[in-house]
This record gives structure tokens, sequence and C-alpha cells, in this order.
């Protein structure tokens, strides 16, 4: 028989729904604590570490600060750079060449006016201005120039390449503008020398005499003022000997070469044949044990030449360790070789660009008929403004 009641029991599907709400209430319970958990934790270290969110951000702010300040700093000097040379990179690379050369050459005008005043304070000057030889050009070239092309300009040395015009500016420096204003300018025999500090000449000194041709009045005086005097001169044909306590002669000559067999032209002094000893200057101060001395007189009066001794006293350096240079230059009617006149021309243009000023000279014999006769000469005195004994 049915009954009207319900059953009494919970079905089993009813039971699994229960008890999955009843996990996720508890499961959700423990994430929620979980993450409070993680959150304290995070918030305990930030306060152990005694960095609070709030000095966090003070300080990541302080840095975004300062590196917009730099970074704003930079780009205004970007900008400004870009300014100034956007489009013209090119010009701005000529500026900074004219900048350099314009520095570089007002600091080298405050040393050559540093330098000048104190060469003027000295009594030295410093006239080395070549313009005041063009009328002497212009002179030798209606005499010697023809149909040529006038074009030396004697402030330039390479300009100068004919004979005639070598001949003119050669005669400019052997009949110069004294560039040194001796103020005791004594005599010595045959031969001037300037006594200003600081080229005076004293002992211990030495001197080297080439050409005397029986002549020693220079020798002497050098020799009484207490100087090791050195004479020489092949052709008079005498034997080496001690001619006093300061004064020595030596059968040798000058030259460009070490030889004992040189053959000298024949001129005036020279009347036949003959062979001779000649030295450099390195070689004859080696020869007699002078190498290391300083040289405070070189007087040489060698009939032309004076110009292959000359080239070989720049190729060996002996120029820089004299005080006082005495030459008679010698332009004869034959020798030297006009081919070899711009090089001589040269040679003295030298001379002066390495230091050595006239203080003294005494010209002869100008002759320029024509250029077979032409002929001149001249003795001049220099002392070396650049000398510096050696230390």
């Amino acid at each position: 028989m049915k009954s009207d009641h319900a059953p009494s029991f919970v079905p089993k599907r009813m039971l699994f729904i229960i008890l999955f709400m009843v996990t996720a209430v508890i499961c959700g319970i423990l994430l929620i604590k979980n993450n409070t958990s993680a959150s304290a934790a995070f918030n305990q270290l930030i306060s152990r570490d005694e960095l609070t969110e709030e000095k966090l951000d003070k300080r990541l702010g302080e840095l975004l600060k300062t590196s917009n300040e730099k970074f704003d700093s930079l780009l205004v000097e970007v900008k400004a750079c870009n300014e100034k040379i956007a489009g013209k990179a090119g010009e701005t690379l000529v500026k900074l060449e004219e900048l350099k050369a314009s520095t570089s050459q007002s600091l080298e005008k405050i040393g050559l006016t540093w330098k000048r005043q104190n060469e003027l304070d000295s009594g030295q000057l410093d006239l080395s201005d070549d313009n005041g030889a063009m009328p002497m050009l212009q002179k030798f070239y209606k005499a010697f120039g023809g149909n040529l092309t006038f074009k030396a300009n004697p402030g330039n040395p390479a300009s100068i390449t004919e004979w005639w015009e070598a001949a003119a500016m050669m005669g400019w420096y052997m009949n110069p503008t004294l560039r040194h204003s001796c103020k005791n300018l004594v005599n010595f025999g045959n031969w001037p020398v300037c006594q200003d500090e600081p080229y005076v000449i004293k002992p211990p000194c030495l001197v080297y005499s080439f050409g005397i041709a029986n002549d020693f009045s220079f020798d002497d005086a050098m020799g009484n003022l207490g100087c090791t005097v050195a004479s020489f001169d092949p052709s008079m044909h005498k034997e080496d000997h001690i001619r006093s306590p300061h004064v020595s002669f030596y059968n040798m000559g000058m030259g460009a070469i070490n030889t004992n067999s040189f053959v000298p032209n024949k001129d005036s002094y020279v009347k036949n044949d003959q062979k001779w000893k000649i030295r450099t200057l390195k070689g004859a101060m080696a020869e007699l044990g002078h190498q290391n001395r300083v040289l405070d007189v070189l007087k040489m009066d060698v009939e032309t030449y004076e110009w292959a001794v000359l080239d070989n006293m720049f190729e060996t350096g002996m120029l820089t360790n004299i005080r006082h240079l005495l030459i008679e230059y010698h332009l004869f009617r034959t020798r030297p070789d006009k081919g070899d006149y711009v090089y001589n021309y040269k040679l003295l243009n030298r001379l002066r660009k390495l230091g050595f000023r006239e203080y003294h000279y005494e010209t002869c014999c100008l002759r320029m008929t024509n250029a077979n006769e032409f002929n001149y000469q001249s003795h001049v005195s220099y002392v070396n403004a650049y000398f510096r004994p050696p230390s």
C-alpha cells in the first residue's frame, strides 16, 4: 500500500554541493589570511630597512629632479652648439683654424716683442728688413738684367735666381745696416772688435786667425790681451812655431775638407804650383785639442774660400759655438763662379737668421763695368746674438 509522506533521508547529490561550498569558504578565508600576511611582511621589510614608501617616493622625486636639471642643462648646451654649427660645419672649422693661427701669431709676437725689448735694452738692434736692398737690386738690373723681367723681391730669398740679383743682395749684406750698435769698438791691430757685454773678449779666451799675409798685428794684440791665439797661413811657407807666449803659428789653411794635398788657386799670394795642408774648422780645433772650447773670435781672410768654409760650418754646426765672427768677403772677377752666387747669397741670409749681427764693416773695390769684370770686397764683423756658453 503507498504512503503519502516524503522520504526521511538527504540525497547524495545535495551532500556534495554542501561540502563544496564549505570547502570554498574555508579556502577563501585562508587566501585572505595569506594575502594579509604577505602585505604585512612587505611593510615590515620596508620598516626594518627604515625606507618607508614615503621616503622612497621622496628620493625618487629628488633623483628625477636632479636628472631633469642635468638633462635640461645638457640640452641647452647641445642646442647652443647646434645653433652655432648647424649647416656651417666647414665654416666653423675654418674659423677654429683661423683662431688657432691667430693665437699662435699673437703668442709669437709677444715673445718677439719681449725679445726685441731685451735686445734694445742691451744695445742690440734687430733691423733685419731687407727692403732697403731694392735700390741696389734695381741698379744691378740696369747693369746686367738685359731683357730679363725684373722679379726679384729682397724679402723673399726664393725670388733671387740670377747671379746679378744674388750679387746685389750680397752687396747689401756686405755693406750692411748695422744690426748691433756697438758702444765700445776697440781696434786690435787691423781688425776692430766689439767689447760690449755680453760679448767682451777676455781671458781665458780662444782666437783663431786664418789668413795672416805676414801681418800679425791682430794676432799679437789678441795675444797681449791674454787670449790663446792660433794663427794660420800656408801661403807664408813658414813651419809651425810659437811666436809668443800666447800666439802659435800653424802652416795650415782653412777649407771645406781635411787634406794634406790641397792645390790652391794662383793669385797675388800664390805664384806657383803648391800643395797645402788644410782643415775644416772642426778638424783644426780637434787637431789642436780645442774641440770642447768656445771659440771667442774666428777671423778669416782666405781669398774666396770663405764661401765653402761657411757652407761647411753650417753643415758641421760649428757656428753656434762662435762668439765673434770676422770675415773678409771676396767676389773676384773669376772666383767664386757666378753659378754659385745664388747659393752663396743664401749662406749670408742663413748667417743672419742664425743670430749673427753686423757691428762693423769696411767695403772696397765695387766694380761692375760688365759681368766679366765684376769685383767686390768687404770685411764684416759680427757678434753672435744667440750665443750661449755651453753648460
